[in-house]
């Protein structure tokens, strides 16, 4: 296995990883706590606001999550011939991006709530 495919492994592995977390997170079946979920004062403050909050963080970490494991598999299938380097800075690069994304829309939703 050469180097470029064997980057496409963790990329594809974070993007899987961040969708699942965040699949409990959507169900409503994390409730209010201090470890996991996405938690401000004002999710930790009010139930209602907690599952709310929550629903669109999580749903907005699986599209980022699914997006970067996309991205990667597209970026090893059509981007063969970029150098490693350059491969995985675009990888890194989606996935902080996608991150951000994700966490900026939730900051957004629930200052809506």
């Amino acid at each position: 296995m050469n180097v470029g495919r064997l980057l496409q492994v963790p990329f594809t592995a974070v993007g899987l990883l961040i969708a699942g977390i965040a699949v409990p997170l959507i169900m409503g079946i994390i409730p209010p706590n201090r470890l996991y979920g996405f938690r401000t004062t004002k999710t930790l403050s009010d139930e209602r606001i907690w599952y709310a909050a929550n629903r669109t963080a999580g749903w907005d970490l699986v599209l980022a999550g699914l997006f970067i494991a996309a991205a990667t598999l597209a970026i090893a299938a059509w981007c063969s011939d970029w150098p490693a380097s350059t491969r995985m800075l675009v990888a890194v690069l989606v996935t902080l991006g996608a991150v951000a994304l994700a966490v900026a829309h939730s900051i957004l939703a629930l200052a809506r709530l």
